[in-house]
């Protein structure tokens, strides 16, 4: 296992505690195994918010393991889920391509409700290496946003289906293209964990911000797609002042796409210019930094 580690450091642990504190006192629902909450799957607690909420609907997610599969359609708008956290709140199951699910079927979790923001959970797919896509998370939700979550699964982790959407202080697992998806996300003060590759695979990781580049990565840098041909004009890769010894750019691909890009160039892929943060993150409590060249909060 090895790690990537993107936009520098950890926020303080007391400041996340008592961030996290704060998204729990205003639950609109309670799920519990231990019978202590109205709820004792958080489908039934999704299954009861309104629909085509303009508030913010708070569902607490008490620590247990919840083996669920989790849909949250486009008419539940404005659902936050808030665990115990990464460590304690757990919500797993095991659909993958392999057991006869398509990768849209696989995903634990499948938010289409906009407006979705989820704090201290883990999301995993626990149908192992060998089964093919099997989906932790898989978010269409605009404006969504997670904090210090955990996406665990091997193949196709984490789909970022469409939208605008941000993750901060989170981990994401997995081997072969975990990170994936249409969307406009960006990943801040995040760790990327890379598993062993199955046989005959490579591991691929697409990230964004300045990373710590681990020697896991191959000199080239980009791999190509099956029979894709690299010199496509929409092909753009683009690295912006990575550090490690995986961060040399000396050795990379000869493609027209793929750029080292300069301040100008990197800048607009910041929180405030790639999905305009500025304007919805505020709403969900989640500190963030939305430009280039600034401390971490």
């Amino acid at each position: 296992m090895c790690i990537v580690l993107c936009q520098l450091k950890w926020s303080p642990e007391n400041k996340a505690a008592a961030l996290l504190s704060t998204f729990s006192t205003n639950s609109n629902g309670v799920v519990a195994r231990d019978g202590s909450g109205e709820f004792a799957k958080i489908a039934e607690a999704v299954a009861a918010a309104p629909d085509h909420s303009t508030e913010k609907y708070y569902i607490k997610i008490k620590s247990g393991t919840y083996v669920e599969h989790i849909r949250i359609g486009m008419e539940k708008t404005n659902l936050v889920f808030v665990g115990d956290g990464m460590d304690v709140t757990i919500i797993t199951n095991s659909r993958s391509n392999h057991t006869g699910y398509s990768i849209f079927e696989s995903a634990t979790v499948d938010v289409e409700g906009d407006g979705f923001v989820a704090k201290g959970i883990t999301f995993m797919n626990s149908a192992g290496p060998n089964n093919g896509q099997a989906v932790a998370m898989k978010s269409s939700s605009n404006l969504s946003a997670f904090y210090r979550c955990r996406f665990q699964g091997y193949q196709d982790t984490l789909f970022v289906e469409k939208g605008l959407q941000f993750y901060r202080d989170s981990e994401i697992y997995g081997n072969t293209d975990f990170i994936f998806g249409n969307a406009a996300a960006v990943f801040q003060n995040c760790h990327i964990f890379v598993l062993n590759p199955t046989t005959n695979h490579a591991c691929v990781i697409t990230a964004q911000g300045r990373s710590f580049l681990d020697d896991l990565i191959d000199p080239m840098g980009w791999l190509q797609w099956n029979n894709v041909n690299p010199q496509h004009s929409s092909l753009y890769y683009g690295e912006y002042q990575n550090q490690g010894p995986g961060a040399d750019t000396s050795d990379r691909v000869n493609w027209k796409g793929v750029k080292v890009l300069d301040f100008t160039e990197a800048k607009l892929f910041t929180v405030r210019n790639f999905i305009k943060g500025q304007n919805w993150i505020p709403l969900t409590n989640i500190p963030f930094l939305p430009d280039l060249k600034q401390s971490l909060l």
